[in-house]
């Protein structure tokens, strides 16, 4: 970051005075202060999209996450625990999960373990319900319009199992 704020002390009168000369900097710059501003994001090595719809309604925000994965990937099972689920979901700001529904994972034995493991695999649509009480949602704009979630994944195939992940996803309100 030291050379990102670098650049902005060198690019400062630009960057002010005129702005459309630096375009690419101010985009790189929001990328890295904010986060990619997208409703859709890879991971696992691109064999996942990750992809999201908000909803304002009564006071509340409600999510529809998507999720495609490559055919022979899925999404594994990421604590030891027999109830864990292949996918764990939370907020990063000042919003709150109040609801969330999960598609019932599905029970895999693979040749590595004797235990079937739960996984997810295929599209999966996850609906959540997202709730700030120190917001009013008629007034947002941006950054406040932000909702920021963080997934932690593994994703597997057939043959291999990359790291497990944490993915930021930015929805925009």
């Amino acid at each position: 970051q030291t050379y990102a704020q670098q650049l902005i002390r060198a690019y400062s009168d630009d960057i002010t005075q005129r702005p459309y000369i630096c375009s690419y900097l101010i985009c790189g710059l929001l990328e890295m202060y904010v986060g990619e501003q997208s409703n859709q994001t890879w991971c696992a090595d691109g064999n996942i999209l990750l992809s999201g719809k908000t909803l304002e309604q009564d006071g509340q925000v409600k999510v529809e996450l998507l999720i495609k994965m490559d055919p022979c990937w899925h999404l594994n099972q990421i604590s030891d625990s027999d109830e864990a689920l292949p996918l764990a979901i939370e907020t990063t700001n000042d919003w709150t999960i109040t609801n969330i529904s999960y598609p019932e994972a599905i029970k895999k034995t693979f040749d590595f373990q004797a235990e079937p493991l739960n996984v997810f695999e295929g599209e999966l649509k996850i609906d959540l319900v997202l709730e700030n009480d120190q917001l009013n949602l008629n007034e947002l704009s941006f950054p406040e319009n932000l909702l920021k979630l963080k997934l932690q994944l593994q994703a597997c195939n057939n043959e291999k199992c990359l790291a497990p992940e944490t993915t930021l996803l930015n929805l925009i309100l």
